[in-house]
């Protein structure tokens, strides 16, 4: 990846200075497939940056829940029967991708009166963090096509859903069920912890554990880390964009 810049940032890492290189261009460069069969679309809101247009939609959305089935049929999964194709105001569906193709997609469920879909495994968890206070974003429905897959486009996914979640809904905590061996993937790349034993999830008859983070937490990493990467970096908080852009991006979700 190319970057248009560099920024020197002082940090007391082993008492040296780290250069960190600013990615704003290629924060969205990715190559675009070239063959693809998912209808075209029409968006909710939405905001392009370099190769792919992200958008927000307040309902169900066909070209998502195509490539959600399509993702998680080629891992053996049946999510056919749980589609999620519905408006529902407690519910959004992000997506990332060209006016001709959807090549990234997530669902964010918001805590309302009928609970939350985790609730079915982990309602003591969820309900310890509801005593606290917590205010809880479930992200569900999460799909990359394998030939597009890439750092950016989950960063783009996890950032417009941060902004959503965290800067108009208000949201505290956010939880996501995943497969035992992604969890070590969510815990390094974004901070997830892991607060529930594994079970097997009904809606793709696979086993899964559920992962929580303080939206705090995301927060302090995305104002730390956005925009800049160092090398050997693990985290995906460097390909979010940094904070002089948020607003401008904020601008299309509000």
């Amino acid at each position: 990846m190319n970057s248009s810049g560099s920024h020197v940032h002082n940090s007391a890492h082993h008492g040296k200075t780290i250069t960190r290189q600013r990615s704003r261009e290629a924060f969205y460069q990715h190559k675009m497939p070239h063959n693809a069969n998912v209808p075209k679309h029409k968006t909710g809101r939405s905001a392009h940056h370099g190769a792919f247009t992200l958008a927000s939609h307040g309902g169900g959305h066909h070209a998502a829940g195509h490539l959600v089935e399509r993702m998680y049929s080629r891992r053996g999964l049946n999510i056919s029967a749980h589609r999620d194709d519905h408006i529902d105001p407690n519910r959004l569906v992000i997506t990332a991708g060209t006016e001709e193709q959807v090549f990234g997609t997530m669902t964010l469920g918001f805590d309302h009166a009928e609970g939350l879909l985790a609730e079915a495994r982990y309602a003591e968890q969820i309900n310890a963090l509801r005593s606290r206070g917590a205010r809880i974003c479930e992200i569900t429905r999460l799909a990359i096509d394998a030939s597009t897959g890439s750092k950016q486009i989950l960063a783009a996914l996890f950032q417009l859903g941060h902004i959503h979640s965290r800067q108009i809904r208000r949201m505290t905590d956010a939880i996501i069920e995943v497969h035992p061996r992604h969890s070590a993937f969510y815990a390094r790349m974004l901070g997830f912890s892991r607060i529930g034993d594994e079970t097997i999830c009904p809606r793709v008859n696979a086993a899964a554990v559920l992962m929580h983070i303080d939206l705090a937490h995301a927060d302090a990493m995305i104002a730390r880390h956005a925009g800049f990467r160092e090398p050997g970096e693990k985290s995906l908080y460097p390909y979010f964009l940094p904070a002089e852009e948020q607003p401008a991006l904020l601008a299309h979700c509000g």
